[in-house]
């Protein structure tokens, strides 16, 4: 994964996030690429999420309380399906 922390929005205001590179799979020793099906995608995103609320709940920055209610989020700012290389555009 390679990220990269962004601070601002299209508005030029304070909306601090990261955006993502990630592989859809692994290269083995024997060079041999294993991709990672959709189920496993889902179930990254998952741990992604929680290892996220965990550092900002020991931090104190939110509180449970908040968290139960960005998990109800449509736009929790979790993507809710992996962006593939297929779906993106180099300018």
């Amino acid at each position: 994964m390679i990220g990269a922390i962004q601070t601002f929005g299209d508005l030029i205001n304070f909306h601090s996030h990261v955006h993502a590179v990630v592989t859809e799979g692994v290269f083995m020793d024997s060079g041999h690429f294993v991709h990672i099906g959709d189920t496993w995608k889902h179930r990254a995103i998952e741990i992604w999420q929680d290892k996220v609320f965990e550092l900002l709940l020991n931090e104190k920055k939110i509180d449970q309380e908040t968290v139960a209610g960005m998990r109800t989020w449509r736009h929790s700012g979790f993507p809710e399906i992996p962006i593939g290389i297929s779906h993106c555009s180099i300018a």
